[in-house]
């Protein structure tokens, strides 16, 4: 895909209170078509709605009432992309591609899992024992909690979606080789509420963080504030984030495991939240005697490390943001999903979009390229700076390693 702003005419559509935020983008000679549903979760869940979240986006593939597994991949993959549902803590992305002219299908199979998911008893047990048996530490890292299953059985969890999902709460893009107008068209005919009188959420308990992850390995963390996009600071945000953590000549890669020795693994992770890219500086970190100290230490020699920054390092940044924008990096720092980095496939750009309808403004390329040349070398250093002073720090430890 070249450009995207080149390809892509957005419109956000005129909504009423019953439907949900939807947005066309139009990629003409894409051949296909993909309709991507964004649910936001409601506000200040605990361990015990967080873990039935979590199963519902692990139960929402299984059926429908109009249609079952089995149907939902043959239909859904007709473009030769399978539907994709990923969870997050704070918000579940819903994603079925058709070929050209497959809109209709491909809105029919979204909203059915989006309003009208099967969730039955069987396929919440069997999600209930993968969610026990998850071995994956980006996983565990994406959602750092102990799942909370006192009481959560199957009505419970269809109390949640039935409270949550409501169509007026989701935000839908549909992208790619459409008509203008075809998108809205569809989404209205099958996004609609299947109860009148959604139910309250059930009453919760305090959520517990996870011990660690599986493994030997330590993962460090360092939490910056939200990267809201639309924000009057996202270009220097954004481009000091990118100095900061991306790459072999970033800063992480520079400090952490050149100098200090301390990780062979360190990279910047914007992780999708419901209001926006939570930036997550992480690092893998074996042997580790004193990981306090050592965070301390890291810290410190980054922040010393912006004092070396040239021009080089802005020019460097401002091409790899416009590069995730536009066609997505190998390693990109962009998550939309726990194991699913930005890429420059349809799918990947319409899940990026419909991330930030629901954060609150799709990211314009063009828009980007140019309040970039605004930031010059001393506003990327200070705030790169005012982005160490505001992170927050932490280590997941690893299980299975000898202290």
């Amino acid at each position: 895909m070249s450009t995207l702003a080149s390809l892509v005419l957005a419109a956000a559509l005129g909504q009423t209170r019953t439907m949900p935020q939807i947005t066309e983008m139009m990629v003409p000679d894409s051949g296909r078509v993909t309709v991507c549903v964004a649910v936001p979760a409601p506000e200040d869940m605990g361990g015990r709605n967080r873990t039935a979240w979590r199963l519902i986006g692990e139960t929402l593939m299984e059926g429908s009432g109009a249609y079952s597994r089995r149907v939902i991949f043959a239909y859904g993959s007709q473009a030769g992309v399978a539907p994709r549902v990923q969870v997050f803590s704070d918000w579940i992305l819903i994603q079925v591609s058709a070929p050209k002219g497959g809109t209709d299908i491909a809105a029919q199979i979204a909203a059915g899992m989006a309003t009208d998911a099967r969730l039955s008893t069987l396929d919440v047990e069997k999600a209930v024992q993968r969610r026990k048996t998850e071995g994956n530490p980006w996983v565990l890292w994406g959602d750092a909690q102990e799942p909370e299953m006192t009481r959560v059985d199957n009505a419970y969890i269809k109390r949640v979606y039935q409270a949550a999902f409501r169509v007026e709460r989701m935000h839908v893009v549909v992208m790619g080789d459409v008509a203008a107008g075809e998108g809205e068209r569809e989404v209205v005919k099958y996004f609609r509420d299947r109860i009148t009188d959604p139910p309250s959420m059930p009453r919760d308990v305090n959520a517990r963080p996870i011990k660690g992850v599986p493994g030997r390995v330590d993962f460090w963390e360092w939490q910056a504030p939200l990267l809201k996009p639309g924000a009057p600071d996202f270009a220097p945000r954004i481009l000091a984030l990118y100095a900061l953590g991306v790459g072999k000549d970033g800063a992480m890669t520079r400090v952490l495991r050149e100098k200090l020795g301390y990780t062979y693994r360190q990279q910047l992770v914007l992780w999708p939240q419901r209001d926006g890219w939570l930036p997550r500086f992480v690092a893998q970190r074996a042997g580790s005697q004193d990981a306090a100290a050592e965070l301390n230490a890291s810290w410190e020699a980054m922040r010393a490390d912006i004092d070396t920054w040239d021009k080089v390092t802005l020019d460097r940044a401002r091409m790899l943001v416009l590069g995730s924008l536009d066609t997505g990096l190998p390693m990109d720092p962009f998550w939309i999903g726990p194991d699913w980095r930005l890429g420059e496939s349809l799918e990947d750009r319409a899940a990026f979009a419909v991330h930030g309808s629901m954060a609150g403004k799709v990211i314009d390329p063009e828009q980007f390229a140019s309040d970039s040349l605004k930031v010059d070398l001393e506003i990327l250093k200070e705030t790169a700076r005012e982005i160490i002073d505001a992170s927050s720090s932490g280590v997941y430890p690893g299980l299975e390693a000898k202290r």
